[in-house]
């Protein structure tokens, strides 16, 4: 089954707590997001429409922007699996340029565990799974007593 096909099946994630984010945020108005997380493979996924304004060349997707949107579909993944982290380091591959004004789908998973470390893959494709860009990353752990650091106050994360 494609991807596509499997996050028609899944419900979108409420974004409504996570409002602050460079990617995802509220005040972000050039890319739009709707994420899913597929419980039985572990896999994270996006919906993401980049508008004019995330032009880099004329009429492409800035590279930048793509970066932004795979480092947080990485992040969103090891998070949703268990794994709160911040990223330590992360490769892109580009394989063809994106036209603005472009839906695409991210797949994003945990690949391993290795101690603090987690190791993520994904990628990005066009309605038609053509590969825009490919994606590892090697993750850190947040260590509990940071994380218990971590407060929930009027409907956002804030750290102490």
């Amino acid at each position: 089954m494609s991807s596509l096909n499997k996050i028609q099946k899944l419900r979108p994630l409420d974004m409504g707590v996570y409002t602050h984010s460079f990617v995802s945020g509220k005040q972000q108005n050039y890319i739009d997001t709707q994420y899913f997380f597929d419980k039985e493979t572990k896999r994270f996924y996006a919906k993401v429409f980049f508008h004019k304004e995330a032009q880099g060349q004329p009429q492409i997707v800035h590279g930048g922007a793509i970066a932004a949107v795979l480092d947080e579909t990485l992040g969103a993944a090891s998070f949703m699996n268990g794994y709160p982290a911040v990223t330590a380091s992360f490769n892109i591959t580009y394989r063809i340029p994106l036209a603005i004004e472009s839906e695409v789908i991210v797949e994003t998973w945990v690949e391993k565990i290795d101690g603090k470390k987690v190791f993520l893959m994904g990628k990005m494709f066009d309605k038609d799974e053509s590969i825009i860009a490919e994606t590892n990353g090697i993750y850190i752990k947040i260590p509990k007593d940071k994380l218990d650091s971590l407060i929930l106050e009027h409907g956002q994360l804030k750290i102490l």
